[in-house]
């Protein structure tokens, strides 16, 4: 027989032999294990961030040995989504976690495992020698069992919400990331970020130099026997079964391991629904928008941090730790200048009629005030609550003192009552209010004591969508400034958050980002602030609206306090919260033509 026939008949063989194993795999439950036997979890010690808590734990792996991992929980009781992490293959279980520790802020409790080879002896599982292939395919099946382990453990804890189950692999970890869609049902959306489809045929065709260097010069037998033990394995025979839960695909541009033929073929592989998008990156996929992209389809896929919960301005709103219900009305502005216990201050205006809650506002003036004098005014718009919580919120510790920080700065400030939008269902009457109230201070600025063409309106979280359409639309003339602190940029990406009845033109009239494409040129100037330990829903729509706005000639001005929560303001008493709301107060008093005391 010819060689090249002897050749035929081997690759015929293995290709047999590897048709059989597949199908083995799907019978024999090569993942499946014993889920009533006991986790076993141990913890070795808690690190507290803010109202976050990582957990150093193991548990017992029912293919021997215990997984190493830490457990990211959020404050409070839940409910909580739950998601599970896995890093690439030069990673570990630290890999992801600072995402985890933001998503927790969000409402999700995360667990981040280390892969089998990378666990600290005497659990670490060896591999690597290419002529003996069963200890890799020994850890990789082990990688899956303890992957559907660490849902368990999420499930175990009563705060979850088992409809809520995510899971995001990169590299190593979106490869078997795969693999674990087609067999475990109990996880409702994936992120696999660049990740293969057949981890066997990239040995031959590897872009990886390392892997390249370390099978150069091995037999071809070798090679094909490592491919018939490990190719069953292969994500490309389970990422199908991934339907219903979608998945998003994130690749790279510039990856020098994985090929653009490589992504499309496990993408097309994919159950549906699923996403693919392309980053400017390496391999690493360390590209901004891409964790932005990420962590706003999770927030979406797994309903973290609803608009009611993202509304409140007051503490203890979205993306900041919980605060004890005493003090959630109290906190005051955490900068103070001289002055501000001199403001005048006149209480319980009416500027508008609503049967069963008090449309009332407060004007606070500087102790200079006099008889006559028009003042350039601040107008203060809250978040959303319910109409009980917010009938009083210019009663609330963080309006009251910034009306007498504003005041003492040389400035008018109005804050007011608006009705709630109810998580969208009422947004016409929260707006409407807002109207209300620009009308009634500008009739009535000869009576207030202030200069009805030099306005600035200042919005808070869920007051975003309502104040800044106010502020934006047109614009009107006699707002000369528009300052947005941690607010919602765009309802239409909250689309799943909110009720069906909330029609998409309602979110589109309401979504500031969608006034950037007619009125950027003619906007007044604008500073937006943003705290990165915030929601990812929220500040992803600010980062959108803040390279929308330049890209389109809008003057906007970005401030980011990198350690400070949602309602930084009243929540992280620190130099750069100060130095943030000393900046805002320049900025206004600049646009208003009015000194502020730094400036006299």
């Amino acid at each position: 027989m010819k060689s090249g026939s002897v050749r035929g008949v081997v690759v015929a063989n293995l290709t047999l032999a590897i048709a059989v194993a597949v199908a083995a795999a799907a019978e024999t439950g090569l993942f499946d294990y014993d889920a009533g036997a006991p986790l076993d979890v141990q913890e070795a010690q808690t690190l507290d961030r803010g109202g976050v808590t990582i957990h150093d734990i193991t548990y017992a792996s029912p293919k021997g040995g215990r997984v190493t991992a830490f457990l990211v929980t959020p404050e409070g009781k839940g409910p909580f989504a739950g998601i599970v992490f896995l890093h690439w293959g030069q990673g570990n279980r630290s890999s992801f976690l600072p995402e985890a520790i933001s998503l927790a802020r969000s409402g999700a409790e995360s667990i981040l495992i280390d892969a089998p080879f990378i666990r600290p002896a005497p659990w670490r599982v060896g591999g690597g020698d290419f002529e003996h292939p069963e200890p890799d395919r020994d850890s990789y099946i082990q990688t899956v069992v303890d992957l559907r382990r660490a849902v368990d453990l999420l499930l175990a804890s009563p705060g979850i919400d088992a409809k809520r189950i995510g899971y995001v692999g990169h590299s190593f970890g979106a490869t078997w990331g795969g693999v674990l869609a087609g067999v475990e049902k109990r996880i409702s959306a994936y992120v696999l970020m660049a990740g293969l489809p057949r981890l066997s045929a990239d040995l031959r065709a590897t872009r990886h130099p390392i892997l390249a260097e370390s099978i150069k010069g091995l037999p071809g037998e070798v090679l094909d026997r490592y491919t018939a033990v490990t190719e069953p394995l292969d994500a490309i025979h389970f990422v199908g079964g991934s339907s219903p839960a979608p998945i998003l695909f994130q690749f790279a541009r510039f990856d020098m391991f994985i090929s653009e033929e490589q992504a499309h073929e496990y993408e097309a592989a994919a159950g549906s629904p699923k996403t693919t998008k392309w980053y400017d990156s390496g391999h690493e996929l360390n590209a901004p928008e891409a964790l932005r992209d990420r962590d706003d389809w999770l927030s979406q896929q797994l309903r973290l941090g609803t608009m009611g919960q993202a509304a409140a301005v007051s503490p203890g709103a979205a993306g900041g730790a919980a605060v004890p219900e005493a003090d959630r009305f109290s906190k005051e502005v955490v900068y103070r200048i001289p002055g501000m216990d001199q403001a005048l201050i006149r209480k319980d205006r009416s500027y508008g009629k609503s049967e069963g809650f008090p449309l009332k506002m407060d004007l606070y003036q500087p102790a200079s005030f006099k008889t006559g004098d028009r003042t350039p005014a601040v107008v203060l718009i809250h978040g959303d609550a319910p109409n009980e919580v917010l009938r009083n919120a210019k009663e609330w510790g963080v309006f009251t003192s910034y009306g007498r920080l504003i005041a003492a700065s040389g400035m008018a400030a109005v804050t007011f009552n608006h009705r709630s939008a109810e998580g969208g269902m009422k947004i016409h009457d929260a707006a409407a209010d807002v109207d209300a109230l620009l009308k009634y201070v500008r009739g009535h600025a000869a009576d207030l004591g202030v200069d009805a063409d030099r306005i600035c309106i200042w919005v808070f979280s869920a007051g975003g969508p309502y104040g800044l359409r106010a502020a934006m639309e047109g614009p009107p003339p006699f707002v000369r400034c528009i300052v947005s602190y941690y607010a919602l940029m765009d309802l239409q990406r909250l689309r799943d958050r909110i009720p069906r009845q909330v029609l998409d033109d309602t979110l589109k009239v309401f979504s500031p980002i969608e006034y950037l494409k007619l009125y950027a040129k003619r906007l007044p100037p604008m500073l937006v602030m943003k705290a990165d330990l915030d929601t990812p829903a929220i500040n992803g729509a600010i980062d959108r609206f803040v390279v929308e706005a330049r890209a389109q000639g809008a003057g906007v001005e970005l401030l980011i306090h990198p350690a400070g929560r949602h309602a930084f303001d009243t929540l992280d008493d620190d130099p750069k919260s100060a130095a943030i709301i000393r900046e805002t107060l320049e900025f206004v008093a600049k646009n208003l033509g009015v000194a502020t005391p730094s400036r006299r």
